[in-house]
């Protein structure tokens, strides 16, 4: 039983190596539509943001050959470049925005990369999308009753996304720049460090609905001004 959770413990630690991993995130978004009635006959589009992140130093591991680093003894795990879709990270972060825009059902339409048939369209660029996650740690606790010890997987994890340069661009040619959105937290999570994809895609949806919910709010203003020069 012992050399079982031996075995077990490893495993776990070890993780699985994912090539291309996946972008997304459940999306259960309630309806927004009946709070934000000015929107309901509005098109809205998201074009592919652009990508900036390297231009951030501290993220510069996202990079490398390998996603796994060692700092002050302590090993690290981290959402590398190279097990994503080439050149498509930024893509699916943007499609995913549009998704979760359309879920939430305040505008007519959400389209993604269509501009010409929209009211509206956004744009912006992702400055940061980093997830971290430690090792982690093997602590034993109490003895089971078939004398096996009771192990627990414990680890750091920490992420931050960033857009910036956000802004709404009316099919008339008026441009809005809204306020940049900058996510980031520190907390203890359990398992493998190679979870990491699943962890920073987690983290994502956050950030997204508060831009969606700026969009939104922005879009109601510049719909409500369009309306009082039209009366």
């Amino acid at each position: 039983m012992k050399i079982i959770l031996l075995l077990t413990a490893i495993m776990v630690l070890t993780g699985c190596q994912k090539k291309h991993v996946e972008l997304q995130y459940p999306l259960f978004e309630k309806s927004v539509a009946v709070t934000k009635p000015a929107l309901s006959r509005v098109r809205l589009d998201i074009q592919v943001f652009g990508d900036i992140r390297r231009e951030v130093p501290e993220d510069k591991v996202l990079f490398d050959d390998s996603e796994r680093f060692v700092k002050d003894g302590r090993r690290f795990c981290v959402n590398a470049e190279k097990n994503y879709e080439p050149d498509l990270v930024v893509y699916q972060i943007s499609n995913a925005i549009a998704k979760h825009l359309n879920k939430r059902g305040a505008f007519m339409t959400v389209s993604f990369d269509h501009k010409d048939s929209a009211d509206y369209y956004v744009t912006g660029k992702v400055r940061r999308f980093y997830g971290e996650k430690e090792d982690p740690k093997i602590s034993s606790g109490p003895l089971t009753l078939l004398g096996a010890p009771v192990v627990t997987l414990e680890s750091r994890s920490r992420y931050f996304i960033e857009f910036t340069d956000l802004h709404i661009v009316a099919a008339t040619g008026q441009v809005v720049q809204f306020p940049d959105i900058n996510e980031k937290n520190e907390e203890l999570s359990f398992g493998s460090c190679d979870l990491v994809y699943g962890f920073i895609n987690l983290k994502l949806k956050q950030p997204i609905d508060k831009l969606a919910n700026n969009i939104e709010n922005a879009i109601v203003i510049l719909q409500s001004k369009k309306n009082e020069l039209t009366n």
